[in-house]
């Protein structure tokens, strides 16, 4: 069966549900009350449930379009949903405290380890939050400004968790409106310097208190009392403090009763209202599919390499929402001064500081780091919320996808049986391999998904013969290239065959193509280069990591490596590392050479001559021989062949250029990602070009 959308699926069908369904989207986004179901940005874990099944209903509407047109009353009564919570958010008051935290911005060697913060400032992206209760430990104390706080320069290297080694601080305020006299406040226990004070006046002082009773003479008088915490952190010691159960609710503004009163009710009638739009939308959705045995039957039961991939979508999502659980609300130290420091330290000061990515006083670099991972993960972090685990939970989003492109591009080349085997095999390659890598902030759990997105972009472009579609794959390559460098290796490798594959035309006609790429490529990456531009006034196509070129030329572990830091304690410039880059050769040619080969051998699976503490997959070498059988045997199709070709080439280059070990093999997964696509079709019931419905094929997205 061709999987095409069924021509009954009509525009205008699809556009009302999508509208219907964005909608829906965007009343989950709205501001809500605080841990409700529907508390909109950042997502609560409740209400992440919610969006994740809701983000697997999106991806099973564009493989499966409903058949039936939405009446107008469905789009309305979303509408009016999304007002109405707009209009019962406004007496919403936040529950809480008020808190400002400061970490340390210098120190001094001699003063580093006093139990008192002499030198702090606002040196965290994010330092002002509204805290339930105060109620932590060293692990719930959620100091996330530990991902993008850099070692102070005036001291040494730390080896213990910044949290536990540096001091800081915080201050809380909350406003309280007692009914009557409060003798005291709630037993108070801290690791720490604790001061507090009622309506400015200080009730209480001391040092690592344990159950200290805390008198409260001040709020002798019934009415609105402001209440103070300051609470310092000493070097060398473990966060924490507790002060809750204060009967009387607490807000970070002054709130009288009868404002707290209708905050509760509107939050009531937000919650019932969030119920009501589950209800609206699961109607909705029947109307889309009112004849759902008609969709099980004919579409679902018959196109099982669409239900393989939706399920493959599915099942990454929420087994990477369990694996994210558990590292909410924690503190999580990234490192101090790794990759994954970087890129969640820059996603932070996107979230914070906007999207030129610089710090809180306007300053930043030429991008160093590849930067569309930090964009993707700053948008993860207004969705789902700053902690640890929306780095995880981002990521085995982005590998979740990866069997969305293996089916469109196997659609209508392989029979059903094949391609959900292709999916399986990926579903298992994706667990085993890429898995891991998902448990930080790298860069190539993004990459992945983006070469494929690529490669099914550049095969439709040849396929349709499309402008459109060409100038899509220069948009497309370039934001890879964003993700990795390594992408801008197969700019040339693609340009080339296009030049050469004569499917497409004519000789000008196949120039007027490459030239088309080009156009998308450098429209995509002219933002980048001008954002470097205005912040660091340099011109910097992409990222300045060429910097790098010497030190690949080294195993890492294995051999002492010289400092790339020149003289004058500057980094080189992009002449300074080629000229060093040669003078490494012409030093030590022998060892070098047998550096780059074995990148090459690494690179193609024989994973025992990478760098010394590393996992060896031992098994991808098989991946490469099954993929050269399969080019030998002529299996892989037109325009399958030339796209992977150019890829594997460009792939395998630009890893003999860097290093292919770098913290592992994950570098080289998109590598082998793309042969096992090529190997699909080795499988039986392989379909040829004849097949196809060529009248069908026009500029328009499948």
């Amino acid at each position: 069966m061709d999987n095409t959308p069924s021509p009954h699926a009509s525009i205008a069908v699809r556009w009302r549900w999508w509208v219907a369904y964005c909608l829906f989207v965007v009343f989950l986004l709205i501001p809500g009350p605080d841990r409700s179901l529907f508390s909109g940005m950042p997502l609560p874990g409740r209400a992440q449930v919610i969006f994740l099944l809701t983000l697997v209903a999106g991806v099973f509407s564009l493989l499966f379009p409903p058949h039936q047109t939405l009446r107008f009353r469905w789009l309305a009564l979303f509408a009016l949903a999304i007002g109405l919570k707009a209009v019962l958010m406004l007496p919403v008051i936040p529950a809480g405290w008020s808190g400002t935290y400061w970490n340390v911005a210098r120190w001094f060697a001699g003063e580093s380890w006093l139990t008192r913060v002499d030198h702090v400032s606002l040196g965290g992206i994010r330092h002002d939050r509204v805290d339930r209760e105060i109620a932590f430990d060293e692990k719930t104390f959620a100091l996330y400004f530990v991902n993008d706080l850099a070692v102070p320069e005036e001291a040494e290297w730390i080896h213990e968790p910044r949290d536990f080694a540096y001091p800081f601080r915080v201050r809380w305020q909350g406003y309280v409106w007692t009914k009557s006299a409060l003798p005291t406040l709630p037993k108070l226990t801290a690791k720490g310097i604790v001061s507090i004070a009622v309506d400015g006046m200080t009730v209480f002082t001391a040092a690592n208190p344990k159950e200290a009773a805390i008198p409260a003479r001040r709020l002798a008088a019934p009415g609105q009392h402001v209440i103070t915490v300051d609470y310092v952190k000493p070097a060398k010691s473990e966060p924490g403090i507790t002060l809750a159960g204060i009967a009387d609710p607490v807000t970070p503004r002054p709130a009288t009763p009868l404002q707290f009163t209708r905050s509760v009710w509107a939050a009531r009638g937000i919650t019932l209202l969030g119920l009501s739009a589950v209800a609206l939308m699961i109607f909705t959705a029947g109307e889309a599919y009112a004849r759902l045995s008609s969709v099980a039957l004919e579409e679902v039961w018959l196109s099982p390499m669409k239900v393989a991939a939706v399920a493959l979508f599915a099942v990454f999502l929420m087994y990477g929402f369990k694996q994210a659980w558990p590292y909410r609300h924690l503190t999580v130290e990234l490192s101090h001064g790794d990759d994954y420091l970087g890129y969640e330290a820059q996603s932070r000061q996107i979230v914070f500081n906007g999207i030129l990515m610089v710090d809180r006083e306007g300053h930043g670099h030429e991008y160093y780091w590849y930067p569309l991972y930090p964009y993707g993960l700053a948008a993860a972090h207004l969705l789902f919320g700053e902690d640890f685990a929306t780095i995880i939970l981002f990521n085995f989003l982005c590998i979740g996808t990866c069997g969305i492109f293996f089916w469109l591009m196997l659609r209508n080349r392989v029979a059903e049986g094949a391609g959900v085997a292709a999916i399986v095999a990926l579903g298992v390659f994706l667990r085993l391999l890429a898995a891991p890598y998902c448990m930080n902030a790298f860069t190539d759990n993004l990459y992945l998904p983006m070469v494929l997105a690529t490669l099914t972009v550049c095969t439709f472009a040849f396929e349709r013969r499309s402008a459109a579609w060409m100038t899509l794959a220069g948009i497309l390559t370039a934001l890879t290239a964003a993700t990795r460098p390594s992408g801008l290796i197969f700019v040339p490798f693609f340009f080339l065959a296009i030049i050469l594959d004569r499917h497409l035309g004519g000789f000008f006609r196949r120039v007027g193509a490459a030239i088309t790429f080009a156009l998308g490529f450098f429209a995509s990456v002219s933002p980048f280069t001008l954002r470097n531009w205005i912040v660091a006034r340099k011109f910097v196509l992409l990222v300045s990591s060429f910097v790098t070129l010497p030190y690949y030329l080294y195993v890492d572990h294995e051999e002492p490596i010289p400092t790339m830091v020149q003289a004058n304690g500057q980094w080189p410039g992009l002449t300074d590392s080629i000229r060093m880059f040669f003078q490494i050769w012409a030093t030590r040619p022998t060892h070098t050479a047998w550096v780059e080969m074995r990148k090459l051998l690494f690179t193609l699976g024989i994973t025992d001559l990478g760098s010394s503490p590393m996992n060896r997959p031992r098994l991808l070498i098989l991946v490469t021989v099954v993929f050269g059988l399969a080019l030998w045997r002529r299996v892989i199709p037109w325009p399958n062949r030339p796209v992977l070709i150019a890829f594997a080439l460009s792939h395998l280059t630009a890893m003999v250029m860097a290093a292919p070990w770098t913290y592992g093999y994950k570098s080289i997964l998109p590598f082998h990602a793309a042969f096992l696509l090529g190997i699909a079709f080795l499988l039986p019931g392989r379909k040829t070009v004849k097949q196809l419905d060529l009248a069908s094929v026009d500029a328009s997205p499948p």
